[in-house]
């Protein structure tokens, strides 16, 4: 079984989640969500990751 995961912002805390979801077997990580668009908004899309605004 999956567990599906997304992320609510990309800060300091935000990236090393998403790193982690990354790293697990048993987990995907669905996606990330940022109000603004920004330096980290860009990194998360070069990564291939699906990147949410609210």
């Amino acid at each position: 079984m999956t567990i599906r995961v997304g992320v609510d912002g990309y800060g300091t805390i935000g990236k090393r989640v998403a790193d982690a979801i990354v790293r697990q077997p048993d987990m995907k990580l669905v996606g990330v969500v940022k109000i603004t668009p920004d330096y980290n908004a860009r990194l998360v899309v070069e990564k291939g990751i699906p990147l949410y605004t609210q």
